[in-house]
């Protein structure tokens, strides 16, 4: 997976978007992730998992899983009622979308409820809290719902707006182009907090 540099401009963060990139903000659902444990599926997922597992296995929640099955496990909370296990497949399920390309970390959020405006900045934030043994249950329920909005897709920045690319680009330096596609070469925008 190719990781994309930002780059510090006055008061923004851009990323140049490489000619071989496409950018992609198209995640998919925790239900989507269980079912390629289940069986293979036109997707292809389902043979994919075990490049996955070194990026899961980097992160401190999930510092232990060290193949397939432990995705698997992730995916389906024990006890099912408990929140912070369902937060936990459900930032199973948003770093699934990440390693497969699916979701890159400079994909833009507005959420509401956490102060990251990248899906990058959302996995670390949902990755400290649910590593934290001292986690509340609060903090699970805000974890479970950042990470389940993103999945979803409600948390893009073009999920309000109807369609279009999740960031707002600035081609050849002449203003700004919001609800499009980022092309090779654009530099991509995003304000700094």
């Amino acid at each position: 997976m190719e990781e994309k540099s930002w780059q510090r401009f006055n008061n923004f963060r851009v990323q140049i978007v490489p000619s071989s990139c496409e950018v992609t903000c198209d995640p998919r659902t925790q239900g989507f992730w269980k079912r390629q444990c289940e069986n293979s599926h036109p997707s292809g997922e389902h043979g994919k998992q075990s490049s996955y597992v070194p990026f899961i296995n980097g992160t401190a929640t999930f510092a232990n899983v060290i193949d397939v099955a432990g995705i698997c496990d992730a995916l389906h909370p024990t006890p099912r009622n408990d929140k912070c296990a369902q937060a936990q497949a459900q930032f199973m399920a948003l770093l699934l979308n990440v390693a497969s390309e699916r979701l890159i970390r400079g994909c833009c959020i507005d959420t509401g409820m956490s102060g990251a405006m990248t899906v990058g900045e959302a996995v670390t934030e949902i990755d400290a809290l649910l590593s934290d043994p001292g986690r509340t249950r609060e903090e699970c329920v805000t974890a479970q719902s950042l990470a389940d909005s993103i999945n979803t897709g409600a948390a893009l920045c073009f999920g309000r707006t109807g369609g279009g690319s999740p960031l707002t680009t600035e081609r050849d330096g002449i203003g700004e182009t919001r609800g499009s596609r980022p092309r090779p070469g654009d530099a991509v925008v995003v304000p700094r907090r």
